[in-house]
């Protein structure tokens, strides 16, 4: 059991490497942290932006489409989705070098850092065993701040 258990945190932790992807062009933006480059949405990898529903959020994205008007816009997918966007870290060209969007938004003041890696597992066991984590800790550098399982029973467990 302890096995197929770290087999399959394993494969989940790995199967967004397999999926990689780049897209480029002009971008369109949805919020601060949303952009859609050539018809692909891409939600920018590693920041936290306010909600357009509030001030700051009607503000930081005001900001982005400001520095993105008249940009060419280079993304590198990493595979992930989050709803219809893919995740990735986009580029601008500033002073001849391409630059990290999202690192400009947030030393802006427009959005925070924010590096969380969560997993959502579904398991039909009561509880991820500790080295099947720990191993998905080291496959994900340590960047993972808490893991969701989700039981047989539908209830929730957090690591």
């Amino acid at each position: 059991l302890r096995f197929v258990t770290t087999l399959v945190v394993f494969l989940i932790c790995s199967l967004n490497t397999a999926l990689a992807n780049e897209v480029s062009g002009q971008a369109r933006v949805r919020d601060a942290d949303t952009i859609v480059v050539s018809g692909t949405p891409v939600r920018l990898n590693g920041i936290d932006a306010p909600e357009n529903s509030t001030r700051a959020g009607m503000e930081a994205t005001q900001f982005v489409n400001r520095l993105l008007q008249g940009e060419t816009v280079a993304c590198d997918l990493n595979g992930e989705r989050t709803y219809d966007r893919w995740v990735g870290v986009c580029h601008i060209k500033v002073d001849g070098r391409w630059t990290d969007i999202g690192a400009i938004i947030v030393s802006n003041g427009h959005a925070l850092d924010a590096v969380v890696i969560l997993v959502v597992v579904i398991v039909r066991w009561s509880q991820l065993e500790p080295e099947a984590i720990e191993a998905c800790k080291v496959l994900l550098e340590n960047q993972i701040i808490y893991v969701e399982l989700l039981n047989y029973d539908n209830s929730l467990y957090k690591y």
